[in-house]
């Protein structure tokens, strides 16, 4: 700005983040030539304190990665120690059972006991007799399907192997019969 003796201050250029400052090339067009877009002044500073930044995280990357990753570690120990505090405390500290309307039902009990009431309900459930049944089939049932999965996948592999066996003696003796047909055939 500039000014006189008795006049106000007169404005040559106002600069604002938006002025435009140059402008780079970003693509090209067979009939039009090469694309250009506008550089503006809140761009560059922004560019620049980017690359400021990473350059100073570059040159202190080792301490500032150390520094996160001990932060990180210390928060996922302290998390784990918080937690199997709660999950102690779940275990031992009284809870009274509810029905689905949150009402209560029985007496008090820990987390514990009705954990292992679950099991012993699942061990002792029968079978399912139809897909129809509701019930979860219980250990039984859990036992024979995987024991019918680990057999069946065990017998996959067994009777790929007889059926590469087999295949490999057919090929043998097929080249042995055709060796001996030729043999022949070339002799009369």
């Amino acid at each position: 700005m500039t000014s006189t003796e008795n006049s106000a201050p007169v404005t040559l250029f106002a600069v604002t983040w938006d002025t435009v400052i140059g402008s780079r090339e970003v693509g090209y067009d067979d009939e039009t030539g090469p694309q250009h877009e506008g550089i503006r002044l809140g761009d560059m500073v922004v560019d620049a304190l980017v690359d400021r930044l990473a350059r100073d995280i570059k040159r202190d990357g080792d301490g500032l990665y150390g520094a996160v990753t001990k932060a990180r570690e210390a928060a996922t120990a302290a998390s784990r120690e918080e937690a199997a505090v709660l999950v102690r405390e779940a275990l031992v500290g009284e809870i009274r059972p509810t029905n689905h309307y949150g009402e209560p039902k029985g007496e008090p009990t820990t987390l514990r006991d009705l954990i292992r009431a679950d099991i012993q309900a699942y061990l002792g459930e029968p079978e399912r007799r139809s897909s129809y049944d509701e019930r979860k089939g219980g250990f039984r049932a859990l036992v024979r399907e995987e024991v019918n999965t680990a057999l069946t996948n065990e017998l996959r592999d067994v009777m790929r192997d007889a059926r590469a066996q087999a295949a490999a003696v057919v090929k043998e003796r097929a080249s042995g019969l055709i060796a001996s047909v030729l043999e022949a055939e070339a002799k009369r």
